[in-house]
């Protein structure tokens, strides 16, 4: 997809989502007036153990990353390309995707496959998935060999770590893929059009539900085989709740929304009962899967949180409009470990510590 096409439509984008955030808490509609409204300046990121991060810069070229909190942070340039999305199953192995854009065709884009050792000091491409137009969101590494890929209209699975790629789309995919949960060879994929489908052999074979057809879910998680939940999106009237399942998404029912209908954007579950979500000037806790919430108190100036994970009770990250923040312990304290105006204007220094 060429700059121009991309501008124009993260313009419509930023458009409906400022439209229906600002609409959804008129208390701070003053104060966004009153600043410029960005949208997720991270396009992708990663983490794994208590204290490492990977983050894909804005122009999608460098990876940043970070093994101490947010202490330090480094950086890698590589001929990536545009990178799309990446992850690790521990602190020195990891998987990203970028794309090769072809200015003479729209939308034909090679997508390969780069694998790290290093913890992402360095790269090297393993594999290009077969298609002359793969659009990847998604890449999950269970672990060292099985690994999954969601794309713009496909699901494709690898057995050899990311060296070969087979594509596992259902049969009656509608809608396009937007994201997966994976555990092992059981799979879950949420579509544009409020559907799910789940494999429990590998996407030999898959079966699927429609959960709601007025909504493009735009993310599921699921702590085991069992416990999912489903994220809606911002721009409709469901506005950030979430859509629950205790039996691996036999059935789906939908959680009470927050307090004075805040809204969330993001949600990490470390078990089946206690969890975290983040949304417009809210930062939440549940011990109830998600069905009650504890809104928790914080000193952050940015308006909206994007993304919150957790890789257990303790250590947790944090990405806002402007400042990437961490915490290791369970968010009594929420540090800032990186100015993301400062990383989108290119300037040198990287961390608030510097």
């Amino acid at each position: 997809m060429t700059d121009r096409l991309k501008d124009a439509a993260g313009w419509f984008v930023l458009l409906v989502l400022t439209a229906h955030v600002m609409q959804a808490s008129p208390v701070h509609r003053q104060e966004q007036e009153d600043r410029p409204v960005r949208l997720n300046r991270i396009p992708a990121l990663a983490f794994a153990g208590k204290s490492s991060a990977w983050l894909v810069s804005e122009d999608q070229k460098k990876v940043l990353f970070t093994s101490d909190g947010g202490s330090h942070w480094n950086e890698t340039t590589n001929d990536f390309g545009q990178v799309s999305c990446l992850d690790f199953i521990d602190p020195r192995n990891g998987w990203l995707v970028a794309v090769d854009e072809n200015p003479a065709h729209l939308f034909r884009t090679t997508a390969s496959v780069f694998r790290t050792t290093d913890g992402g000091v360095s790269w090297k491409r393993i594999s290009r998935p077969a298609s002359t137009h793969l659009m990847v969101w998604q890449i999950k590494l269970t672990d060292q060999l099985h690994g999954w890929l969601v794309a713009l209209d496909s699901v494709w699975r690898s057995q050899d770590g990311g060296l070969t790629w087979q594509n596992v789309s259902p049969a009656a995919l509608r809608g396009s893929p937007v994201k997966g949960a994976f555990l092992g060879s059981d799979a879950w994929i949420c579509t544009a059009g409020g559907m799910v489908f789940r494999t429990s052999d590998g996407g030999e074979s898959w079966r699927s539900q429609t959960v709601n057809p007025q909504l493009d879910f735009v993310d599921i998680v699921f702590t085991d085989s069992k416990n999912g939940w489903l994220q809606t999106p911002l721009s409709n009237a469901y506005m950030g709740v979430l859509y629950r399942t205790s039996n691996g998404g036999e059935t789906w029912h939908l959680e009470p929304r927050l307090e004075n209908d805040l809204s969330l954007t993001s949600v990490s579950f470390i078990n089946e009962h206690e969890g975290w979500g983040v949304g417009q000037s809210v930062i939440a806790h549940t011990f109830a899967a998600g069905s009650s919430w504890q809104l928790s108190s914080f000193d952050m100036k940015d308006w909206i949180f994007w993304t919150v994970h957790f890789s257990d009770s303790e250590h947790g990250w944090i990405v806002g409009s402007d400042n990437l923040y961490y915490t290791k312990n369970a968010g009594r304290e929420w540090n800032p470990t990186l100015d993301l105006r400062r990383l989108s204007s290119g300037r040198e220094s990287l961390s608030h510590r510097d």
